[in-house]
């Protein structure tokens, strides 16, 4: 009889410390990136430091928005991308403007992926740029460490 009820006190024990109350809540994986970076941004050679704010996109469980302002340009259009762990893939964005010098319209389709590791943020992808007559490719990078 000592032996049952041993067994049922050991059996209690192990089932009642297994219940989900006891189980990490998840941890939203957009956290570690979300606030504000500084670091330099290069598109076609070119090279803009600047701060890139990284905010989690309402009404969507994996996505996040980047913003990218810089003293020598005027921010870019936001981009979003979907978080999978350490990983995002951005969507594809569209950005469209006049280079004021030339009146000349320019449309710029990116692509690419950004990583992070600890306070480290870098990305990189390849765009193509349309003015209407021609259409020329090439790559972006950015290099961002966490404030």
């Amino acid at each position: 009889m000592k032996n049952l009820t041993l067994l049922a006190l050991c059996a209690t024990a192990f089932f009642s410390a297994c219940k989900d109350k006891d189980k990490p809540s998840p941890v939203d994986p957009r956290d570690q990136y979300a606030g504000t970076w500084k670091g330099t941004l290069t598109i076609l050679g070119e090279f803009y430091r600047g701060e890139m704010n990284v905010a989690k996109m309402s009404g969507s469980p994996n996505k996040i928005t980047f913003t990218f302002t810089s003293p020598a340009r005027s921010s870019f259009n936001e981009a979003v991308g979907a978080v999978k762990e350490n990983t995002v893939t951005f969507d594809e964005w569209i950005w469209e403007g006049t280079d004021p010098s030339t009146k000349i319209t320019y449309t710029i389709t990116h692509n690419g992926t950004a990583t992070i590791n600890g306070a480290s943020l870098t990305a990189l992808g390849v765009l193509e740029v349309n003015d209407g007559t021609n259409t020329a490719n090439g790559s972006w990078t950015w290099t961002f460490a966490k404030q």
